[in-house]
């Protein structure tokens, strides 16, 4: 899907605020630096996941869209991306990256506000929108229940995988 022109603007102006900070502190800190020549900072870090998260959340929005069709009464629903006998989902190859890395960097719940922000910009009631790894009715945070995210890699079934769950509403007009 072609980026709009307000995506590509703040892509862009990410781009110019990553240059701008790196610039500020090699030359607030040059001569601290153990080696002010390489070329290592936060920022660029933070410019390439920020790109990550925005793309899940896009792709969250895209997801939600297409599960509504049109209809007023599917505001609420889910969808899933099981792993397969590859660890891959459907998700991996629409982001162009494993979905997985979210959890890993815990970024979840920036992705989640990220899409969330977007639903209300769009004029729609967020009352839910959970992005879960595990089982839809059970669902894992890496580092909480280590033994059953260890089982996931084990289990074969289509229960598990990274699910996405909305309940959106809208302002009735009387």
């Amino acid at each position: 899907m072609p980026r709009s022109k307000a995506e590509q603007r703040s892509e862009l102006s990410a781009v110019v605020t990553q240059k701008a900070e790196t610039e500020r502190i090699h030359s607030e800190h040059d001569g601290d630096l153990l080696n002010p020549s390489l070329k290592f900072y936060a920022a660029s870090f933070r410019a390439y996941h920020h790109a990550r998260n925005r793309a899940f959340a896009r792709t969250i929005i895209d997801l939600i869209a297409e599960n509504t069709k049109g209809y007023p009464m599917s505001l609420v629903g889910y969808r899933g991306y099981g792993f397969g006998p590859s660890w891959l989902t459907e998700l991996d190859e629409l982001l162009g990256y494993p979905a997985i890395e979210v959890f890993e960097r815990h970024h979840d719940d920036v992705v989640v506000a990220m899409a969330k922000e977007d639903l209300k910009k769009r004029g729609f009631i967020v009352s839910d929108l959970q992005l879960y790894l595990g089982n839809i009715n059970n669902p894992i945070r890496l580092g909480e229940e280590e033994s059953e995210t260890n089982g996931l890699a084990e289990c074969t079934y289509g229960s598990h995988g990274i699910f996405v769950k909305w309940n959106l509403g809208i302002w009735c007009i009387t």
